[in-house]
């Protein structure tokens, strides 16, 4: 009994003395392992939740008008800059078309500060290519351009709705970027409109004249980008003549010399509108561009007189002797920033020139095309070479004059007819 006493004393010393220390070691591992293991799956979830840091906020400013300007606040490495976008919210006052208007410009303006903020993430990540512009989307870039031309109240915005709302039904169109598109984008967009586009009033395709509008108002679009900075060549540059849109002969309505003398004589129901439209027929300039005329505009040089602007159809820039018929139109110089003309709405306008000509005697449908026409037609009559009647309507082929050199030659043969009619009597 005693031995077997001294043997359980000493098994209970060895077990105290050696295994109960490893398992209390085991145990203290396996608590530090445990916490060790919690900490590292918190870290893992507190990472993963991480949302990347906004470097660019789109904020807007009130102005005294009512509008409100949209501006970026940036905010990198401790210090903050501004970019203001020259984007403009309008009030809305329940009006359905402002509210239209505000979302897309605050779209167009989500995607430049996406842009600025990619970039800058993408400076610290260490990426080499920083150039956003390579990523824009087509249709992104397409909005961003009508809130420009909104801006600059250009008139035919609703070319751009229709181009865009035509584009959003071509599937290419849908995930195009806008310096990917290429020649065979092009020439796929005028056979989608030449052949599977449906007219959205009804089962109709699209008539000649129409889909050159759309080729016409998508390619001025991309010369704007490219103005813009966006390294691309504009596709439809590159189609060869069988593979343009042909523009079918049209008819140019333009007023005689003796029209336009009647015309001059004529008192006008409202004066301001006489005045810029007798100015286009001295000028050759679009009502969109006699609009955005001011003072400034009008400079001169050694003794003449020229109108030096930005054509708001394609952006270039014209630069036109003005004749003396036209600075008499337009005597009193205002202030740099003045309108030269200030214009009622396109509908008072083409009211007030339809009973000018009836009080006048024209029997003819009076527009400011007309009186660009007029302009056009009467410098070919007067002698003026093709290139220089080009040059002076800002058209960057003389393709296009050639159409008003027609009209002057049918006057020459109606003038030889007169001829005949007189001997053959």
């Amino acid at each position: 009994m005693y031995c077997i006493g001294c043997l359980f004393s000493v098994t209970l010393f060895f077990l105290g003395a050696f295994l109960l220390p490893a398992l209390l070691l085991v145990s203290k591992e396996y608590v530090i392992f445990v916490e060790v293991t919690k900490n590292i799956v918190a870290m893992a979830r507190q990472k993963a939740s991480v949302k990347p840091k906004n470097f660019v906020r789109l904020r807007n400013k009130k102005l005294a008008n009512g509008n409100k300007s949209l501006y970026l606040d940036i905010y990198r490495d401790g210090v903050r800059s501004y970019e203001f976008l020259k984007m403009y919210l309008i009030p809305e006052k329940n009006n359905v078309t402002a509210r239209q208007q505000n979302e897309n410009t605050l779209q167009a303006a989500e995607v430049i500060r996406s842009e600025r903020q990619n970039a800058i993430v993408k400076g610290q990540a260490g990426i080499t290519d920083t150039s956003v512009k390579n990523k824009l989307l087509l249709m992104d870039w397409l909005k961003i351009y009508r809130v420009k031309l909104e801006k600059r109240q250009y008139k035919d915005i609703s070319h751009v709705d229709n181009l865009m709302r035509i584009l959003a039904e071509y599937k290419p169109a849908a995930v195009a970027r806008l310096t990917s598109i290429d020649k065979g984008f092009a020439k796929g967009f005028i056979d989608y409109l030449k052949h599977d586009y449906v007219s959205y009033k009804g089962n109709k395709r699209l008539q000649n004249s129409t889909i050159v509008d759309y080729v016409r108002t998508f390619s001025v679009a991309i010369n704007a980008a490219i103005k813009d900075g966006y390294k691309i060549i504009n596709p439809f540059k590159l189609l060869s003549s069988d593979e343009k849109v042909k523009q079918p002969d049209s008819h140019r309505e333009y007023l005689s010399q003796e029209e336009l003398l009647k015309l001059m004589i004529t008192p006008c129901r409202r004066d301001d509108i006489g005045k810029a439209y007798l100015f286009a027929c001295f000028s050759g300039l679009r009502i969109s561009d006699i609009r955005a005329l001011r003072w400034k505009n009008i400079i001169a040089e050694d003794g003449q007189f020229f109108a030096m602007l930005f054509m708001q159809k394609t952006g270039k820039e014209l630069k036109i002797p003005l004749p003396d018929k036209a600075m008499e139109i337009i005597s009193i110089r205002g202030n740099d920033e003045d309108e030269v003309f200030s214009l009622p709405s396109n509908p008072t306008v083409e009211d007030n020139l339809k009973k000018w000509a009836e009080a006048a005697g024209i029997n003819k449908h009076l527009t400011f095309h007309t009186a660009r026409h007029t302009y056009a037609t009467l410098l070919l009559t007067l002698g003026t070479d093709l290139y220089t009647v080009s040059k002076m309507l800002g058209h960057t082929n003389v393709a296009t004059t050639q159409i008003y050199a027609k009209v002057v030659d049918k006057k020459k043969v109606d003038a030889v007819n007169l001829v005949n009619d007189v001997f053959n009597k």
